[in-house]
């Protein structure tokens, strides 16, 4: 019989016991996903800043493949409502099952290779954290050591759990920085000790692209320089583009490596200048990030907002108002026009609202008309049609009725609301990225135009 070595046996055991080898290249990840009482829900796998939408069939069956070349963590967004944690490796398998009921998701369950690391992240009571509390008559080291207590306690637990070590390996360091976020909810830190915090806060910043695939890792550092940005002027909250400015400034002064300034510049700066505006962001976009699929979505924005900079049509619509009639733009035309897109589910859009009928009230009788226009699905007409009885919303209001080809004109890149137009008389852009009606300069505005 043909002898075989003990160290040959030692590293075949080794092997099999392993679930997932370190040797991955680029491989895809096969995602399959059966939904039970399918309603039309969307459903899309977020990676980083990269967005992947998933086609399901009228079946509620659908499929996608991934190309990855280390496991990372990803997002399940189902609809607007919904968001879970994946973890992800080349190469392996997954089954996600779930059923809608309205805008619930219920049994959620995962099969196939990855099914107990998937179905340990989405328990909330795996860790405790309780709230971070900083003692800034301490020195760094103390509150250093507190933090690393809490981390070691959790990392303990999950040491029990019967999980891959590759696994184990990037959760211990996502344990790291759910702690470390905590950090960043201190914004009531006494003048006097705001030296102290921010230099605790900054020895935590570490720069690692390795830990990118980390969704945690990369919002502690997004919380974090927001945080010393906030402190650096003087505790003041600067909205709009000044704060922008102010916090691309920021990340560049902290931040060493061109991987990780890149994903945050574009964290920053992405939402406004997506816009085709102001071009001194736009140059600072370009100046900072380096990830080609995230400048390639830019110019795709870019050479998308030629078509609706000032002077050019809008887009013609006919959309349906709360009683089912038909309203286009070519009926309003005559009148200025300020559109404002919402939906009932976006708390910021919400805020708006008041704001917009003091617009209202202020412009009454003017020659301008107010048009709102909801991008709520379809099955939540309804709860559309309650909250304007209940807010008594005036103006046009009107429902987009899915009509998401027509929207995209407006927002190439992602569908980010609230967002306002402002049209001439003629149905011609004053602006396609108007101020809100929170804003002073909106007024200052709508005011100064001719004939108003």
């Amino acid at each position: 019989m043909k002898k075989i070595r003990l160290n040959t046996i030692f590293l075949i055991v080794i092997f099999l016991t392993i679930p997932f080898v370190t040797i991955f290249g680029n491989n895809p990840i096969n995602i399959k996903f059966t939904i039970k009482h399918y309603n039309g829900t969307a459903l899309n796998i977020k990676i980083g800043n990269e967005t992947n939408k998933v086609i399901i069939n009228n079946n509620g069956e659908g499929a996608i493949d991934l190309l990855l070349d280390k496991p990372t963590y990803g997002k399940l967004l189902i609809d607007n409502f919904n968001s879970y944690p994946l973890f992800l490796v080349p190469g392996t398998k997954l089954m996600i099952s779930f059923l809608t009921n309205d805008k619930k998701v219920d049994s959620l369950k995962f099969t196939g290779d990855l099914s107990r690391e998937n179905t340990f992240l989405q328990n909330p009571r795996n860790y405790s954290f309780g709230k971070v509390t900083i003692n800034t008559k301490d020195d760094e080291s103390k509150n250093s050591e507190m933090l690393d207590s809490l981390i070691k306690e959790n990392q303990k637990k999950l040491e029990a759990q019967k999980l891959s070590e590759t696994f184990k390996n990037l959760e211990k360091e996502r344990i790291r920085y759910l702690s470390y976020k905590r950090l960043t909810m201190n914004y009531s830190i006494n003048d006097a000790n705001v030296t102290h915090f921010t230099s605790l806060l900054k020895s935590k910043m570490i720069e690692n692209p390795d830990l990118m695939v980390i969704d945690e890792y990369l919002d502690f550092l997004i919380s974090a320089n927001k945080q010393l940005n906030y402190f650096a002027k003087g505790k003041i909250s600067i909205e709009g583009d000044e704060n922008r400015r102010n916090r691309v400034n920021q990340i560049v002064q902290n931040t060493k490596t061109p991987q990780i300034l890149s994903y945050l510049v574009d964290d920053v700066l992405f939402p406004v200048v997506q816009n085709g505006e102001p071009a001194d962001l736009i140059a600072l976009y370009f100046k900072y990030v380096t990830d080609p699929k995230r400048i390639e979505a830019l110019n795709k924005c870019l050479t998308a907002f030629e078509r609706i900079k000032k002077g050019k049509p809008c887009p013609p619509f006919s959309f349906k108002d709360t009683n089912d009639h038909l309203v286009s733009l070519k009926e309003l035309q005559g009148k200025y026009v300020y559109i404002d897109f919402w939906a009932t589910w976006c708390g910021p859009c919400k805020g708006e609202i008041p704001h917009m009928q003091m617009l209202e009230d202020k412009f009454k009788g003017k020659n301008i008309c107010f048009v709102s226009i909801s991008v709520d699905k379809n099955s939540d007409i309804q709860a559309w049609k309650k909250m304007i009885a209940v807010n008594k919303m005036g103006g046009f209001q009107l429902h987009l009725g899915e009509n998401w080809p027509w929207l995209k004109n407006f927002m190439p890149g992602n569908i980010s609301i609230p967002r306002f137009l402002l049209l001439d008389k003629n149905g011609d852009f004053i602006s396609s990225n108007m101020s809100r009606p929170s804003d002073e300069q909106t007024a200052v505005t709508i005011n100064g135009l001719p004939g108003l």
